[in-house]
This record gives C-alpha cells, sequence and structure tokens, in this order.
C-alpha cells in the first residue's frame, strides 16, 4: 500500500492530468500560451488558470478564442474585484441573481458551449471539470505537474507536425 504522501502525489499528478484533457477540449492550443517557469500556482494571475484565463495577461488564450464572452465576462467579475485573477474568470461568477459565485466562471461557460458526442461523454467531462479546478488550487507542488503536462503536449505536437512531411 502506498504511503500517504505518495498516494497524495499520485492524485495531485491524476488531477492535473485530468484537468490538462479536459483544456485539450475547452480550449485547443492551451498548452502552447502557457509559460511553465512562469507559473506560481500560489498567485491567480500567474497560475495555471491565471496565465490561459486571467486579465493581465498577454497569453490568455480565452480571451483570443472566445474574445465576447471573455469580455463579458471579465465586466462582471471587475465589480468583483477579480478581473485580472485568472483562477477567479475561470472559476467563478455572476449568477443569475447577481451573485459572485463559484460554477458560473468562464470554464463553466465554454464547457456549455461545447458539443459533445453523448451525454455520458457530457458527464465524465463534468468530472474532470472538479478535477481541473482542484488542479489548479493554490498548492506550489502543482508547478511541476502542469509543466510536464504543457511538455509532453508540445512534444506530441511536434512528433505530429514532423510525421506529416
Amino acid at each position: 500500500m502506498a504511503d500517504t504522501s505518495t498516494q497524495d502525489r499520485q492524485d495531485k499528478r491524476e488531477n492535473v492530468r485530468r484537468g490538462a484533457k479536459l483544456l485539450d477540449k475547452l480550449v485547443p492550443g492551451w498548452h502552447n500560451k502557457m509559460k511553465p517557469e512562469t507559473l506560481r500556482m500560489e498567485d491567480g494571475a500567474l497560475c495555471a488558470m491565471g496565465q490561459l484565463f486571467g486579465g493581465k495577461t498577454e497569453l490568455s488564450i480565452a480571451k483570443e478564442l472566445y474574445p465576447e464572452l471573455w469580455k463579458e465576462h471579465r465586466h462582471s467579475c471587475r465589480a468583483q474585484g477579480d478581473a485580472s485573477n485568472g483562477f477567479a474568470l475561470a472559476f467563478f461568477g455572476v449568477n443569475s441573481h447577481d451573485e459572485y459565485m463559484p460554477g458560473y466562471g468562464l470554464v463553466h461557460k465554454i464547457f456549455d458551449r461545447l458539443k459533445w458526442r453523448s451525454q455520458k461523454e457530457k458527464m465524465l467531462a463534468q468530472e474532470d471539470l472538479l478535477f481541473l479546478r482542484i488542479a489548479c488550487s493554490g498548492d506550489p507542488s502543482l508547478k511541476c505537474m502542469w509543466a510536464e503536462e504543457v511538455a509532453e503536449r508540445r512534444v506530441q505536437e511536434q512528433e505530429a507536425t514532423n510525421g506529416e512531411y
């Protein structure tokens, strides 16, 4: 049986893996926008979601892929003081009662726009949404795991490009 620290690391690794897999669907090419060397998991503007969804960063692939949705969502979050915090932009938002809550973030809005092949696929992806949020918590030990996911996807992309010749 694995000790607690080994199991904890394995759980974190699985959370990051599943979260990254969901990002492949939500924001294709996310791995090319993320800069692992500047990841700061404890900083909402520089964490994985900060780099991909943030309001300050030029990297914001969400802004690039979904400009109107990003602009509208950022505007609603500005009133809450979270317009530059990518984690907050990704996972929090204003519901229909003008309450600022988790589960109404930009990630959720993009998720709702996707076409799913089946209800089962969508349910599994909803599970991955939870793993993504956990994998983007302020835990500094997640930085290396995200860097590994980025590197793995970049290598796969390069191999696919080289195989086309």
